[in-house]
């Protein structure tokens, strides 16, 4: 201790001016509007070149994990591509030559922001008008739903995920078809719970749940989940069952927009259905 007094006293000259001028920049930079611009140019320039690179090392670390989701995606599309066309009945009408229409159009993104501790959460994806996205399209990742787009902006665009108070997927049971729907009431991001199963229908732990195909957004088949847990109470009709969800929403990287090429044509139908009066006979 002694010695690092001497020290100080030795070269207390230096130390003095070494603080002098540490305040003489200070107030040069805080009240001289050009070089308090040119620092704060300089700064912002180093930090973003530091944070690209960071985010540069830090997606090459995780291009392993995304390639291996990827390729899990490209082996589900080719092993089930014709889940994506309407077929056509060859009796009664030709096209091109082909017995199949394309109904589903996929548009890879990559997710940019993502909460899942919350009631409502929500999730922003890099893709937006400029990409074709537009509201009300399916999202979906390699496992399984992801959600719903609900509002657009130039480049990007927001997605309500299946972990939403307002959120309702149209489900049924991969064994026999039997209708039900599946709502996210909080708590973990991996389980959710299974509404309006009819207790007459017989199921097991383990059960696979999958999109109906009912809805307009998205097709027949996509993954949500297994059933965890059920019971059925004597006064009910339905099952009070909860899902284990196929979506790993915590780690979500890349997503798939659901464009339903017939959706506006469907939805036509649909308003022409509700404009029919029952005729009396």
């Amino acid at each position: 201790m002694l010695n690092l007094f001497r020290f100080i006293a030795r070269y207390h000259f230096f130390f003095l001016f070494l603080l002098l001028e540490t305040i003489s920049l200070s107030l040069y930079f805080s009240y001289n509007y050009f070089p308090q611009a040119y620092y704060f140019r300089m700064a912002t320039s180093f930090h973003g070149t530091v944070r690209s690179k960071v985010a540069a090392v830090t997606e090459y670390f995780s291009l392993k994990n995304a390639n291996r989701q990827l390729a899990i995606e490209n082996a589900i599309l080719r092993s089930s591509g014709s889940d994506a066309f309407l077929k056509v009945d060859t009796n009664t009408f030709w096209y091109h030559d082909t017995l199949y229409l394309q109904q589903y159009k996929y548009t890879p993104a990559r997710v940019i922001a993502n909460s899942t501790g919350l009631r409502n959460n929500f999730i922003m994806i890099d893709k937006g008008a400029f990409s074709g996205i537009k509201p009300d399209m399916g999202v979906i990742c390699p496992q399984g739903v992801v959600g719903i787009v609900v509002a657009v902006s130039e480049h990007f665009a927001s997605v309500m995920p299946l972990l939403h108070s307002a959120s309702t997927i149209s489900v049924k049971m991969k064994k026999n078809n039997e209708l039900a729907s599946v709502i996210w009431e909080g708590g973990s991001p991996d389980r959710a719970s299974l509404i309006s199963l009819s207790s007459q229908v017989k199921i097991n732990k383990g059960d696979t749940v999958i999109t109906s195909g009912y809805s307009l957004i998205f097709p027949e088949g996509i993954m949500v989940g297994t059933i965890d847990a059920f019971e059925m109470n004597p006064d009910d009709i339905y099952y009070s069952a909860t899902i284990k969800l196929s979506t790993p929403f915590s780690r979500l990287s890349y997503v798939y927009v659901v464009q339903n090429l017939f959706k506006d044509e469907q939805k036509a139908l649909m308003e022409k259905q509700k404009q029919i009066v029952p005729h009396n006979k």
